[in-house]
C-alpha cells in the first residue's frame, strides 16, 4: 500500500519517551533505502522519515505515521506500534540456524544473518531421506536435527562417495538380503536372520558400492564397518537451516477415543517437496488437523443440549401458559361485558314497564316471591295454602328448591308477609293471592335475574321441563356444574399458596432422602485409620533429666517443661 507523503516520527526507548519529529533525514518510498551504516547508528527505532508519493490523482497526502526500523513495517498508530515493538523486543525468538533460544526479534536476525553464510548446504543426496525422516515427526527442532544427524552417522545413502580398501566408490544401496561375509563368495544362500540383525544395527548392513569407470572397478559389496568416508557430511548447523527451509510445525491433534485429543506439533514438508520425493499426504495413525471429542466432553455437551431443550419446552409451556391465561382473561372480559349489556338492557326494560305502569309488582324469575305467585295462581281465588304446602307445591312443579335453602320456611313466611299487594293472610301460617294480583291482566312485572348462591348449588336447577327459572326452563342455567363456576380471587391465592408450600415440601422430603442415604452410604463404609504423626506422640524417655542432679533450678525447670508438653500433647 503506497505511503502518500507520512511524517514519520522517531521514538526514544525508556522511561519518559518522547515523540520528537525530525526533517533532517528523510527517504523516499521509491528511492534507494540507507545504507547499513546508517541503520546501525539509528537507535532501538526507526528515525523520523518524510514518505512521499503521488496520490491516485495525483495529489500529495500527508499523514504522521510511526516505522519499526528492524522489519519496516508502517504504524498510523501509535499504541499499535507500542504493543507490536513490546513483542519484538521481548526474549521469546530463537535463531533458526544456531538454535540459541530467549532472544529478542532482532537478535535473533543478526544470529541468523551472522551464522547463515558459514552453514553448509544440504547435500542433494540426503535431502529425500532426510525428508522421510522429517516428514510428520512430533519432535522438536532439537530432537528432530539430532535425529537427522545421528542417523546418517551410520547410514548410507544413494550416490555417497565413499572409500573401500583405499579405493574410492559412490553407494549405489543397501543390499535387501545381504549375505554372509564367510559364504559371500561361495555363492551360499543368505543365513536366517541376517537381514534382520541389519535392520536392527544399521553396522551390520551390507551395501552395493560403484568404482569408478576411469579406475576400471566395477561393483562390489561391502559391510559397513569396512566401508569409510573422509567425514560425516551432515552438522547441527547445516541440518537446522535446511529443516526451517524445507518444512513448517503445524498443529495437529492425536485423537483418542476415550480421552479425546491432545494438541501437538508435527514437520510438514512443503507441498512441492512432498510431490517431488513422494511423500505421504494423510497423516499417520490417530493424528487429524480436526481434534475428536472424548466421551466425556460429548456426555457434557449431550447434557447442556439437554438443559437447554429442556430450557426450552418450559419456555415454550410458560408462554403457551400465559397464552392461555390471556384468552381466559379476554373471555372472561367479553363475559361481562356481555352480562353488564344484559343488566342495562333489563335495566332499561324495567324502566320502561314502570314508566308504562307505575304501580306494577316486579317478580324476579326463580324468587320466592315468584314461586309462590305462580303455586297461588293455580289454586282457588280465596283459598289460601301453608307456607309448608306452598314449599312442597314449588317443590314438585319445579318453580323453586327449597331442600337446600337454610331456613326456607322463615325466609319464605317474611318474604309473603313483605309483599301484601301480592298476598293475603287468610289465617295463621296460611296465604292467599291478592284478588287484585289474582285478575287476569294485574300489574306484575316478571323480569329475569341470576340465580341466587343456592340456587346454583341446589339440585333441583338441574330438572328438566320447568325449571326454578320459570315455566320456559332455561337449560344452561338450570344445569350450572358447581365446579365449573368462577374462582374468586381469594380462592386462586389460596390454591398458589397451597401449590407452593406443597412445592416446598416435596424438595425439603427430597433433600431429607438424600442426606439419609448419603448417611447409611457413608455408615456401610469402613473408617479409615489415621496415623498420628510422631511428634504428637509423647517419649517416656524424655521424662529422665540427663543433666546435674544437684542443679535445683535445672531439675524443677525440667518438671516444668514435661508437664506443659504431656498437657500439650495430651
Amino acid at each position: 500500500m503506497p505511503l502518500l507523503g507520512r511524517n514519520v516520527y522517531e521514538v526514544r526507548p525508556g522511561p519518559g519517551a518522547k515523540l520528537a519529529q525530525s526533517n533532517d533525514r528523510r527517504e523516499s518510498v521509491d528511492g534507494g533505502k540507507a545504507d547499513s551504516g546508517e541503520k546501525e547508528n539509528r537507535g532501538a527505532l526507526a528515525p523520523a522519515q518524510q514518505l512521499q508519493q503521488n496520490g491516485k490523482h495525483g495529489a500529495a497526502l500527508k499523514k504522521d505515521v510511526f516505522v519499526m526500523r528492524v522489519t519496516g513495517e508502517v504504524f498510523e498508530s501509535y499504541e499499535d506500534y507500542l504493543a507490536k515493538l513490546k513483542q519484538y523486543l521481548n526474549h521469546q525468538w530463537t535463531c533458526r540456524v544456531t538454535g540459541e533460544h530467549s532472544l529478542t526479534f532482532e537478535e535473533a536476525c543478526l544470529s541468523e544473518a551472522h551464522w547463515g553464510p558459514h552453514a553448509a548446504a544440504m547435500p542433494e543426496t540426503h535431502v529425500g531421506p532426510a525428508l522421510r525422516l522429517v516428514h510428520h515427526s512430533l519432535a522438536n527442532v532439537e530432537d528432530v536435527v539430532k535425529k537427522v544427524v545421528s542417523t546418517f552417522r551410520v547410514l548410507l545413502v544413494p550416490g555417497e562417495a565413499v572409500t573401500h580398501e583405499g579405493q574410492e566408490y559412490s553407494v549405489v544401496g543397501e543390499v535387501a538380503c545381504p549375505l554372509p561375509l564367510s559364504n559371500a563368495e561361495e555363492g551360499q544362500p543368505a543365513a536366517a536372520g541376517a537381514a534382520a540383525d541389519a535392520k536392527k544395527n544399521p553396522k551390520k548392513a551390507v551395501y552395493e558400492l560403484k568404482g569408478k569407470a576411469e579406475d576400471g572397478v566395477g561393483t562390489i559389496k561391502a559391510p559397513r564397518d569396512e566401508i569409510k568416508r573422509a567425514k560425516h557430511p551432515l552438522d547441527k548447523l547445516m541440518v537446522r537451516k535446511w529443516l526451517h527451509d524445507v518444512a513448517a510445525s503445524r498443529v495437529v491433534y492425536d485423537n483418542k477415543p476415550n480421552k479425546g485429543a491432545r494438541k501437538r506439533y508435527a514437520w510438514i514438508a512443503h507441498a512441492a517437496l512432498r510431490k517431488a520425493h513422494a511423500l505421504a499426504e494423510d497423516l499417520p495413525g490417530d493424528l487429524s488437523y480436526e481434534p475428536v471429542e472424548s466421551k466425556k466432553v460429548l456426555a457434557a455437551r449431550a447434557a447442556k443440549a439437554a438443559r437447554e431443550e429442556a430450557t426450552r419446552k418450559r419456555k415454550l409451556e410458560k408462554e403457551a401458559e400465559k397464552k392461555e391465561k390471556e384468552a381466559k382473561r379476554v373471555k372472561l372480559a367479553e363475559e361481562s361485558k356481555k352480562r353488564k349489556l344484559e343488566k342495562e338492557r333489563e335495566k332499561r326494560e324495567r324502566k320502561e314497564l314502570r314508566e308504562k305502569n307505575p304501580n306494577a309488582t316486579t317478580l324476579k324469575r326463580g324468587s320466592m316471591k315468584f314461586a309462590a305467585w305462580q303455586v297461588l295462581r293455580a289454586e282457588e281465588a280465596g283459598k289460601g295454602l301453608s307456607v309448608t304446602e306452598i314449599m312442597a307445591k314449588s317443590q314438585e312443579q319445579g318453580w323453586r328448591d327449597f331442600s337446600e335453602t337454610h331456613a326456607a320456611y322463615n325466609k319464605l313466611f317474611g318474604s309473603l308477609c313483605s309483599a301484601p299487594q301480592l298476598f293475603t293472610k287468610v289465617s295463621a301460617g296460611h296465604f292467599a293471592l291478592n284478588p287484585a294480583a289474582a285478575q287476569e291482566g294485574a300489574a306484575v312485572v316478571v323480569i329475569e335475574g341470576p340465580k341466587t348462591p343456592d340456587e346454583r348449588l341446589s339440585k333441583g336447577g338441574k330438572a328438566g321441563g320447568n325449571g326454578a327459572n320459570g315455566a320456559n326452563g332455561n337449560k344452561e342455567n338450570d344445569s350450572a356444574d358447581p365446579a365449573q363456576l368462577k374462582e374468586t380471587s381469594m380462592v386462586r391465592a389460596a390454591k398458589a399458596s397451597v401449590q407452593k408450600w406443597e412445592e416446598k415440601v416435596a424438595k425439603a422430603e427430597q433433600v431429607a432422602a438424600e442426606a439419609t442415604e448419603q448417611v447409611e452410604k457413608q455408615s456401610k463404609e469402613r473408617p479409615k485409620k489415621v496415623e498420628v504423626p510422631p511428634e504428637l506422640i509423647w517419649n517416656p524417655a524424655l521424662e529422665e533429666f540427663t543433666g546435674d542432679a544437684y542443679d535445683r533450678k535445672a531439675v524443677v525447670g525440667h518438671k516444668k517443661w514435661v508437664d506443659q508438653e504431656k498437657q500439650r500433647l495430651a
